[in-house]
């Protein structure tokens, strides 16, 4: 019978199995590649739009212990369902492919991104004026893209989800 691995050594495993990017060696040298894709120009539209800084304004404040800050977690998943829509089980491997600064992450925020922060994100995001939080963001916008409202019919009385 095979030995069982103790829990910190299997993270340990898995988090080096998740690092970022794909790595090549040759002798003393070597090479990591991400993917990038289209985030750069879904980057600058994200951040005309300020949509990080308003998340950082309506979220309520971060607990201590946390270790990825809910605004970043959010931008990630808001990008992945913009690009790939992978499910959130799924959110921590698809960000390993990409470059993590494309991402609003650094190496190490990569290694702790997971299913349950994003989770608690998305619980913060509940418990946030998200009313006030989707109006601010959208008086942004309309005046950043000098987007017209004389044809805008808006019917924000029902608001339906879909999906597992």
């Amino acid at each position: 019978m095979g030995k069982r691995q103790r829990p910190v050594k299997r993270l340990k495993r898995l988090n080096a199995e998740r690092a970022s990017g794909r790595t090549a060696h040759a002798g003393q040298t070597r090479l990591t590649t991400h993917s990038i894709g289209v985030l750069p120009i879904l980057n600058r539209i994200l951040e005309q739009m300020k949509l990080e800084e308003f998340l950082q304004d309506y979220l309520p404040p971060e607990d201590g212990r946390t270790k990825l800050r809910s605004h970043r977690a959010l931008m990630v998943l808001i990008r992945n369902t913009l690009t790939a829509r992978a499910p959130i089980y799924g959110v921590g491997e698809w960000a390993c492919r990409d470059a993590p600064d494309l991402l609003g992450l650094t190496e190490a925020d990569m290694e702790l991104l997971n299913d349950d922060r994003v989770g608690r994100a998305l619980d913060k995001l509940y418990k946030a004026d998200h009313s006030s939080l989707a109006l601010s963001v959208a008086a942004h916008v309309v005046k950043r893209f000098n987007v017209q409202l004389d044809q805008l019919d808006n019917d924000s009385t029902s608001i339906s989800f879909f999906g597992a």
